[in-house]
């Protein structure tokens, strides 16, 4: 993964998810690196999948369930040091519950 200098943005690309669905955020190939949890009621999940467009089956990256201790906006951060975790096929994320996300991805 390439190393940017402090202070200088990387190629970073975002999706805005505002409510429950299934939505194929990138259908290659690339990196995932956050979960920004803007709003959301106690019990919401996100389920995020290593696939183009479906999201069935193993869990392959992550799941995130609000409780209702967690205190929003919340920045969840994946990858050592927050620098990130690849996904081979695709990244696609199901949601339930009451929620609003922005996934940060390449």
């Amino acid at each position: 993964m390439p190393q940017y200098s402090y202070n200088t943005a990387g190629a970073v690309a975002y999706s805005h998810i505002s409510n429950a669905g299934t939505f194929a955020v990138k259908t290659a190939a690339g990196d995932f690196f956050s979960i920004n949890v803007n709003s959301a009621t106690a019990g919401a999940t996100a389920t995020l999948f290593d696939q183009a467009g479906t999201a069935t089956g193993t869990v392959d990256i992550a799941v995130l369930t609000l409780g209702t201790a967690d205190v929003v906006p919340l920045r969840v951060a994946y990858g050592p040091e927050g620098q990130g975790i690849k996904f081979a096929n695709g990244l696609a994320v199901l949601t339930t519950g009451t929620v609003d996300l922005t996934i940060a991805y390449r």
